[in-house]
């Protein structure tokens, strides 16, 4: 995308950082990852950060996990942080200033649905190469 002069006149500095800066700015981000962690199976989904602990609430009466490496969430969108403080609203009927985003509404896939993937704004069927 290009920036139109009048706004290129207007930045007043630039950045680019590379996977390498990003890890050396937070070396929890390995390599430049935005959720932390390794994407291995033992890293992901309810075994992330361990097994035990890979929702918001924990076993300690008071402590509640969100993050990038929580197993309810991560990355940089805010969705760990949103659903603790439903969790802690929940759990001391606390009334919610903000208004709760309803739960996804999850659907079965068409046949063909299933043997296709998204690539970009394309989809494809699985097996087909780019080009």
């Amino acid at each position: 995308m290009r920036i139109p002069a009048t706004r290129r006149a207007r930045a007043r500095a630039k950045y680019l950082f590379t996977p390498l800066d990003v890890e050396r700015l937070n070396v929890n981000m390995v390599r430049g990852a935005v959720r932390m962690g390794a994407y291995i199976p033992s890293q992901l989904g309810v075994n992330r950060p361990h097994p035990l602990l890979s929702g918001t609430r924990t076993p300690v009466e008071g402590l509640y996990l969100c993050g990038s490496s929580t197993g309810n969430g991560g990355g940089i969108n805010g969705a760990p942080g949103y659903i603790a403080a439903n969790a802690i609203a929940d759990d001391l009927k606390l009334d919610r200033p903000w208004t709760r985003v309803p739960a996804p509404e999850w659907r079965q896939l068409t046949p063909a649905a299933a043997r296709c993937r998204r690539v970009g704004s394309a989809t494809l069927p699985v097996g087909r190469a780019l080009s």
